[in-house]
């Protein structure tokens, strides 16, 4: 019974918060430096994601991010048939790039990291949540335009999540076609 109900629990854990397990803890992984919450704003297309239970079956998703009177940034994750909106938060003003993100009011906010970002073609975006023995992480590398980047920019970035000890091998093309 102990048994079943260990799996339940990490069940409900993966879909609310991480997707991808992995052994050990969370990786160290570094966020973009002087950060602009301004500059980020506005439309970015989901050109690749780690698997998501969420977003099993998603094409074409898009993000629009746009300031609220509070402060906070208003969410719009869109996609072919679905959309939702959230709300997201940098709650260290001197971390401006680690950001939290809730999409229903019961939900205990996830992180929403910008490890880094050009502001202007690409986004690598990540979050992991620690459990014992190992995490549950997710990854999205977003692009401002639906034709995503070019390979020698995209192999440049795996390099550095490498590095970093994001496993890019879990990245999976999102089609964004037809759209």
């Amino acid at each position: 019974m102990e048994a079943v109900l260990c799996v339940v629990l990490l069940a409900a854990l993966v879909i609310v918060q991480g997707q991808v397990p992995a052994l050990w803890r969370c990786p160290d992984v570094p966020v973009q430096g002087n950060f602009s919450l301004t500059s980020y704003l506005g439309t970015w297309y989901e050109y690749e994601r780690f698997f998501a239970v969420y977003e099993i079956g998603a094409e074409c998703a898009q993000a629009n991010y746009s300031m609220k009177a509070n402060g906070h940034v208003r969410v719009l994750n869109s996609g072919t048939g679905r959309s939702i909106e959230g709300d997201a938060y940098a709650p260290d003003p001197s971390e401006p790039a680690k950001l939290l993100v809730k999409f229903f009011w019961w939900q205990r906010p996830g992180n929403y990291w910008v490890v880094e970002t050009d502001y202007s073609n690409y986004s690598v975006v990540y979050s992991c949540v620690d459990l014992y023995f190992m995490h549950l992480d997710t990854a999205w590398l977003l692009t401002r335009t639906r034709d995503g980047i070019p390979d020698d920019m995209k192999n440049d970035i795996y390099g550095r999540l490498t590095a970093y000890g994001i496993n890019t091998s879990n990245f999976k093309k999102t089609k964004q076609t037809g759209c």
